[in-house]
């Protein structure tokens, strides 16, 4: 266990100091680990590619563990895969495109973990997660271990039944969708981070999207675009020309900075539209 900067572990380059840092390379690694926080009555979160978060610029002030090792890993069986959740959305796009598995082709440009993934049901207009999803099996806070099916999981857009829950995922079922020809595959692929690189910033110092769409209207970019915010600066971030839903670090950039910047975002749109955008970004801690 040791201390560590954890603007070296996030997309966004932004955040202090985390008390401890652990990696867990398997679930009697994780729950040792939880369990010692516990006792020490110190705050933790599990980071998984760090690119749907803001961390304080003080820091977390307890323990940030990271999944390795048995959470990595991805296990074929003749109708179904078994993802750990650390394993990453490009990676089991790969592994699937490896065994002309279709229908995972969409993760190949989300930059987050399966475990994060599940719990906000991540996707794109090709796919989400509850698409395929089956079951998944989880640490709680308490230490225990469960699974979830897929109708307890409630899922809808950006939300599941773990959304705002401690509840740790260990690992994720999917089903297989279909059997196709590897190259059907990779063109798909090829083609959807074509796509994605048109529309997104070429600043890599980003969370993703800020914000989730409202449900039944038009996209949150397109409201941000309208109230007239793109290339909006505070300190080191701006809103993205490519993209007003992005917010960038242009360097050097606070969590201060981007807080702002999502709070005038909020307050013209409301202002404009009467429509108040929720964020889709994670603050670490909640009361950044």
């Amino acid at each position: 266990m040791s201390s560590c900067h954890l603007s070296k572990h996030t997309t966004y380059q932004i955040g202090g100091p985390a008390q401890h840092f652990q990696r867990c390379n398997s679930e009697k690694d994780l729950q040792t680990a939880i369990s010692r926080m516990s006792r020490q009555q110190l705050p933790w979160f599990v980071l998984g590619n760090g690119s749907n978060i803001i961390v304080s610029d003080s820091g977390f002030p307890g323990m940030v563990i990271k999944l390795g090792g048995d959470f990595k890993k991805v296990v074929f069986e003749k109708d179904a895969l078994h993802a750990g959740g650390g394993v990453l959305l490009p990676s089991l796009s790969r592994h699937c495109m490896a065994r002309g598995w279709g229908g995972f082709e969409f993760m190949c440009g989300i930059p987050g973990t399966i475990g994060g993934a599940v719990i906000i049901n991540a996707g794109t207009s090709q796919g989400q997660i509850k698409d395929n999803f089956l079951s998944i099996k989880v640490l709680s806070p308490e230490g225990t271990i469960r699974t979830f099916n897929h109708e307890e999981m409630r899922f809808s857009h950006r939300h599941s039944a773990l959304l705002n829950t401690k509840d740790i995922i260990l690992s994720a079922t999917f089903s297989k969708p279909y059997q196709t020809e590897k190259n059907v595959i990779k063109k798909r692929i090829k083609d959807i981070i074509a796509s994605r690189r048109q529309k997104q910033p070429k600043n890599k110092r980003n969370c993703g999207s800020v914000f989730k769409s409202p449900p039944g209207g038009e996209p949150a970019g397109w409201y941000i675009e309208q109230a007239g915010l793109k290339g909006l600066r505070r300190g080191g971030a701006m809103i993205a020309y490519e993209h007003a839903n992005w917010i960038v670090n242009l360097g050097g950039a606070r969590a201060e900075e981007v807080k702002t910047l999502i709070e005038i975002v909020q307050k013209a749109v409301w202002e404009k539209f009467g429509i108040m955008l929720e964020r889709e970004v994670i603050y670490v801690p909640e009361d950044l």
